[in-house]
């Protein structure tokens, strides 16, 4: 995790630096390259690099490196985000389909920002009408457009876009869990 108690000021750079040791070289590299944008979102020069198995913020002020590395800490070092992919009955009497949902504490706006990242990706409006053969229901339901029962090349190209979407609007690490078909 970042160390957000230790931020430096470097006056060769002019940044206030924030650093993560991580395992391995290339953990290091995945974390700049993943949240690289999410530096840029918290300071317009904002930076994000690693130095071996060192990850590291550079920031022009003390506050948005601690924003940087708060949201980095908040969402890279979390557990996995479990995904469920299943075959969904409609409460409205809609045509089952496959589904893949979660929960999370912020759906609307998660909802919001799923349905701009790609035309084959809708996340419902009204989550709670669709329902696995258990009876769960989830916060936040993307629905691939498949509703053949059978999995299929088409399901699994879909299942990725919408993985793919999470992945992008959440920026964690992701656990799919195929539940059976009904």
């Amino acid at each position: 995790m970042f160390d957000i108690d230790n931020i430096q000021y470097n006056p060769d750079t002019r940044q206030y630096t924030c650093c993560c040791q991580c395992n391995s070289s290339q953990n290091a590299k995945q974390i700049c390259s993943k949240y690289l944008m999410v530096a840029r979102t918290f300071d317009t020069v904002g930076e994000l690099y690693s130095r071996g198995a060192t990850a590291i913020i550079g920031a022009t002020n003390v506050k948005a490196a601690q924003n940087i590395a708060y949201y980095i800490n908040a969402n890279f070092f979390m557990p996995p985000l479990d995904i469920y992919v299943f075959y969904g009955n409609s409460r409205k009497e809609l045509t089952d389909r496959w589904c893949v949902g979660f929960d999370h504490p912020d759906s609307a706006h998660l909802i919001e920002k799923l349905n701009i990242q790609h035309p084959l990706v809708i996340a419902a409006k009204e989550p709670q009408d669709w329902i696995t053969a258990d009876g769960n229901s989830y916060s936040v339901i993307l629905l691939p457009g498949v509703i053949d029962p059978k999995p299929s090349q088409e399901l699994n190209q879909r299942v990725t876009l919408c993985l793919e979407a999470i992945q992008n609007v959440t920026f964690r690490r992701l656990n799919p869990i195929i539940l059976q078909a009904c």
